[in-house]
């Protein structure tokens, strides 16, 4: 039985719907490990301190525990954020240490990463269409 043509449309909206949302999410997701790859690391802790958070500012420690140590970060976090995120959702990532706002003045790793967010988006929705073909 073919479709209505209100069921084709239908469909078709559900499909773009999905595949915006598909590049939102990896967008955001790649916009961070370019970051991420950017930040100086000493001990680790401006790094592990950058947190995802959506529609709101993200909250964490602004200074290392004392003792020091090395400091890791936790992608997984930033995954679970943006795969609740929605077209229309604003996903911030931000880092929480103290020295954050000093780093970024003088070598400005979030701007860089930022300013990459319209070729991401092209790339991402370039790869799409791809596999959406096959």
């Amino acid at each position: 039985m073919a479709k209505s043509f209100a069921d084709q449309v239908g469909s078709w909206i559900a499909k773009s719907d999905a595949r915006m949302t598909a590049v939102f999410r990896q967008s955001a997701q790649d916009v961070i490990e370019e970051a991420q790859s950017r930040v100086n690391v000493d001990t680790g802790f401006l790094r592990s301190s950058g947190d995802t958070a959506l529609n709101q500012t993200p909250a964490g420690p602004a200074y290392p525990p004392e003792g020091g140590g090395s400091f890791a970060w936790d992608a997984d976090s930033a995954l679970v954020v943006i795969a609740r995120a929605q077209v229309g959702d604003t996903i911030v990532f931000g880092y929480t240490a103290s020295y954050a706002p000093y780093v970024e003045d003088r070598f400005g790793f979030i701007r860089l990463a930022a300013q990459q967010w319209p070729q991401i988006v092209q790339k991402n929705a370039r790869r799409l269409e791809r596999s959406a073909r096959r």
